[in-house]
């Protein structure tokens, strides 16, 4: 009984040792792939930093004239809405101006044909009445003959 207990302690000690053997294994394969990163890492970092030290600077250099191009486009919006309410303001009152002038027209046609009404029975009136006593005077030398 005390071999067989042996035996399985032993047995238990195997298995365990073959245990802590595939987890040092795995454990010296995590080390080999993180030293791998590590390295891919370490041989890209200077190439990163080299490509954000350039962006920087361009963006140093940009800046500036970005800063200018976006002051510029908010001073001519600016511009474009006062130029807008100028134009807006001159259209209403060219619209006023322009009903006004079409009243005062209207008002002077009306005057105008009212004259040429007036002027036209005057006259009318005026040569009317000597021609119309030469027309009767005409038809009475007509049937007198």
């Amino acid at each position: 009984m005390e071999q067989t207990l042996v035996v399985i302690i032993g047995i238990g000690t195997g298995i365990a040792a073959l245990g802590l053997l595939v987890q040092l294994g795995l454990w010296f394969a995590i080390y080999v792939v993180g030293r791998r990163i590590q390295k891919n890492v370490t041989a890209t970092t200077p190439k990163i930093q080299a490509v954000k030290q350039m962006a920087q600077e361009s963006f140093g250099e940009v800046k500036g004239e970005a800063l200018r191009i976006r002051d510029s486009a908010r001073e001519a919006m600016t511009v474009t809405k006062k130029e807008v309410a100028t134009v807006r303001h001159i259209s209403a009152d060219t619209a006023r101006l322009i009903r006004h002038e079409r009243e005062m027209a209207d008002e002077v046609v009306s005057d105008a044909v009212e004259r040429a009404r007036r002027t036209s029975r005057f006259v009318g009136r005026g040569i009317g009445g000597p021609v119309r006593g030469i027309a009767h005077a005409i038809r009475r030398f007509r049937h007198a003959a």
